[in-house]
């Protein structure tokens, strides 16, 4: 099973690019991390290939159907965006909020089991029933990740899991998403600012500045220091162990 990206693109008012013919693959069972300059697309490139923003012009592959001739209920059975802090508009309850993943597709029985079962796969059935306001931003974090896990979709898409959370919470999403990929086989993309936790935990990486994909390849090999210094500004020093502005 794979994802295939053929020359993505998007304009705002279709006058402004935000991304350009952005191309890659992603198969089943990996862990992609989406690397950029703030204001360089990651955001945009994640809505687009979940049709939240529809692509003004390229095409989204999956399993060789094109994504743009199906509705959006349809694509929305595949992909499960995670967006980056998103609002809260009514005061619903964590178990309200991931039976939201399975609200059209699934009969109450089913819904039941498979709510608990996303929930507990994020170690949050504790919080099934405190209502969202109450929670910290790590815990929403949490449930927000259940409700993709609720849909079932083959594909999750994730816009800065991490950010504002401490380092535990930090770790135990990214834990999180390691294993969602090696057990379930699930392809995850995650726009990412964290260079590190992004190399540790992604099988691959997909580098992106001024809206153009510059780079593609394995986390292991591909932020070298011409890609640190040319998209980053930015080296790695290996005695301090630390990033630092060129």
């Amino acid at each position: 099973m794979n994802l295939h990206l053929d020359r993505l693109s998007y304009c705002l008012n279709n006058k402004i690019s935000l991304i350009h013919d952005i191309s890659f693959n992603c198969t089943a069972g990996q862990l992609y991390g989406i690397l950029g300059p703030i204001g360089s697309g990651k955001s945009t490139l994640l809505k687009a290939i979940a049709r939240v923003w529809e692509p003004t012009a390229g095409s989204v592959y999956w399993q060789k159907t094109n994504l743009m001739t199906l509705s959006r209920r349809q694509v929305s059975k595949i992909i499960s965006l995670v967006p980056q802090n998103p609002s809260i508009y009514f005061d619903w309850s964590a178990y309200q909020m991931v039976a939201m993943g399975c609200y059209f597709e699934c009969k109450q029985n089913q819904a039941a089991v498979i709510i608990q079962d996303a929930l507990m796969q994020v170690n949050a059935w504790h919080l099934r029933n405190r209502a969202l306001s109450q929670l910290s931003g790590g815990e929403r974090q949490l449930i927000y990740l259940a409700r993709a896990i609720a849909t079932q979709a083959p594909i999750i898409l994730l816009d800065e899991p991490t950010a504002h959370l401490d380092l535990h919470h930090q770790l135990t999403i990214w834990n999180l998403l390691t294993s969602l990929v090696a057990k379930e086989g699930k392809i995850l993309l995650v726009a990412t600012h964290d260079l590190t936790a992004a190399k540790r935990f992604c099988d691959h990486l997909i580098i992106i500045k001024n809206g153009i994909c510059e780079l593609t390849g394995e986390s292991a090999t591909t932020l070298t220091d011409e890609c640190l210094k040319n998209i980053f500004g930015a080296r790695y020093d290996d005695n301090q162990r630390y990033f630092e502005i060129i």
